[in-house]
């Protein structure tokens, strides 16, 4: 296998799982942080909140962030469409089959 496939492959996986790993070191940041915010909360707000219910808080705020900002990408950036073109536009192989597809539609009409 050609070196430069090999790194696309490992940078393919890498982005995969980038994608999670930055929600597992958001998830064990927010149980590092609780204690702060547990003590804030009752010393401030005179609210008492469990350890796990705060990062339980902390998380589903996040989850439903990351869904709002998929859906404004989509629906508004048209993100993943104009990704493909472009990922389109720089693929030979992707470029070649749609020109002679042009082409052969031209001839038929």
């Amino acid at each position: 296998m050609d070196w430069r496939k090999t790194f696309a492959k490992f940078k393919y996986h890498y982005d995969i799982s980038a994608s999670f790993l930055g929600l597992i070191n958001f998830f064990l940041l927010s149980i590092t942080a609780s204690v702060p915010i547990q003590n804030f909360l009752i010393t401030r707000l005179k609210i008492n909140l469990d350890q796990f219910l705060i990062v339980g808080i902390l998380c589903a705020i996040l989850i439903i962030v990351f869904l709002l900002f998929g859906f404004a990408l989509d629906s508004i950036f048209q993100y993943w469409e104009n990704m493909s073109t472009i990922q389109n536009q720089k693929n030979p192989q992707i470029s070649e089959i749609l020109e002679n597809t042009r082409k052969i539609l031209r001839r038929r009409k």
